[in-house]
């Protein structure tokens, strides 16, 4: 009876320092209404795009790792042979808290991890790092557990993504309206699409980006891998390269259109070689000008709020007239296979367009208000440990 008695207080014990690690010691921040874009000038991310180097990326990939216990399958070297089949460029794999090394000496290795082992699902894809960060919230995350833990990961030489915020509302659109310092969203993931958490933050003035991955847990089942990729425009494929483009926003996502009647072999090809791509991309005089290599049997530019601004049929070629009331623009199109391509923002901005001013400050005194809670928590959980597992002593202790 003791044993079990000992048992639940161990249990009692994690539970009760998890929650107050969480809600009571995690700093506190203090969160403003971040504007919309704004500015005479535009960023745009195509600008220099070349149109003859375009390379597929997946990102989240998941293998056999922590002896079987997370749900992943096969070995890296499955996960490479199924991409380059597809003819992907970069296929990063991203186990949970576990940076593979497999492959670290080719030109098209990318490190990249997981993030995240909380209820929620409130995860992150960490791109181009060395180490790992242990520290998550595991109980249902405050603005400031998110921020706090967006803060410890990301660093000027990494790419942090927000994965499937739409999965389990692990970020919603209010989040995205006021979270900082991280570079892309995970906008297209089997679990989630997850556009109006990107609108959200665009709208709020935040400039990130958009990606497309598979989140692949199976490589031995074909249709686990090329649902989803993130294109990008870079004249070599290199680390480096890779960073810099998901940092500049010179990509764009897409989900691939699927067809169930379709043999292996010519899904192979497909992918390989006939998927739509952009072709140009210009901003002149306030005259948006989309064009792809494929005719596009929809195309919708989108605004502020996820208003959509625009919407055209039946082209490779699409513009769009910039309005005064214009703060960023996107681009989604539809072609004839179901594909649908998600263009990255244009958008207004003055000084640095991609240097987001921080939209939160240390909330110093809140914050040692509730450690000083969590002491005293803490202290009284241990008072009634003592007094369960030593009741005579304190009973002797009373009567004297």
């Amino acid at each position: 009876m003791k044993a079990l008695k000992i048992f639940f207080l161990f249990i009692g014990t994690l539970i009760m320092w998890q929650a107050v690690n969480q809600y009571l010691f995690c700093p506190s921040y203090s969160f403003t209404d971040n504007k919309p874009f704004s500015g005479d000038q535009w960023y745009n991310p195509y600008a220099a795009i070349n149109s003859g180097i375009w390379t597929k990326a997946n990102f989240h990939a998941h293998v056999k790792a922590w002896g079987g216990i997370a749900n992943g399958h096969g070995t890296p070297a499955d996960v490479w042979k199924g991409y380059d089949s597809l003819g992907y460029g970069v296929h990063a794999i991203s186990n949970y808290h576990n940076i593979d090394k497999d492959f670290d000496d080719s030109a098209n290795y990318v490190s990249a991890y997981e993030h995240g082992y909380n209820i929620k699902k409130t995860h992150q894809l960490v791109i181009g790092d060395n180490k790992i960060v242990w520290l998550d919230y595991i109980f249902p995350q405050t603005l400031s557990n998110k921020q706090h833990l967006l803060n410890k990961l990301k660093h000027k030489n990494n790419i942090v993504f927000t994965n499937h915020p739409g999965m389990r509302n692990g970020y919603t659109d209010d989040d995205m309206r006021h979270l900082t310092n991280y570079d892309c969203i995970e906008i297209l993931n089997p679990q989630a699409i997850s556009l109006s958490q990107w609108d959200a933050a665009l709208s709020s003035g935040i400039p990130v980006f958009g990606t497309g991955n598979d989140d692949m847990h199976n490589v031995f089942h074909p249709r686990e891998l090329g649902r989803y990729c993130t294109w990008l425009n870079m004249p070599v494929i290199n680390t480096q390269n890779i960073l810099t483009a998901l940092k500049r926003g010179n990509g764009f996502a897409m989900l691939i259109g699927q067809n169930e009647q379709e043999s292996h072999h010519d899904r192979q090809q497909r992918i390989s070689k006939d998927l739509p791509t952009l072709k140009n991309f210009s901003l002149i005089n306030d005259i948006l000008r989309v064009e792809f290599n494929k005719p596009a049997i929809e195309i919708k530019f989108i605004g502020q709020n996820g208003k959509v601004l625009s919407t055209t049929t039946g082209t490779t070629s699409f513009f769009y007239v910039i309005q005064q009331t214009d703060t960023y623009v996107r681009t989604a199109a539809k072609f004839a296979d179901s594909t649908e391509i998600f263009l990255n923002p244009i958008f207004r901005h003055t000084g640095s367009p991609l240097e987001t001013k921080a939209g939160f400050t240390r909330n110093t005194i809140q914050s040692i208000l509730l450690s000083i809670l969590g002491i005293a928590v803490l202290v009284a959980w241990g008072m009634f440990i003592i007094r369960s597992l030593l009741p005579g002593y304190f009973r002797k202790a009373d009567k004297k």
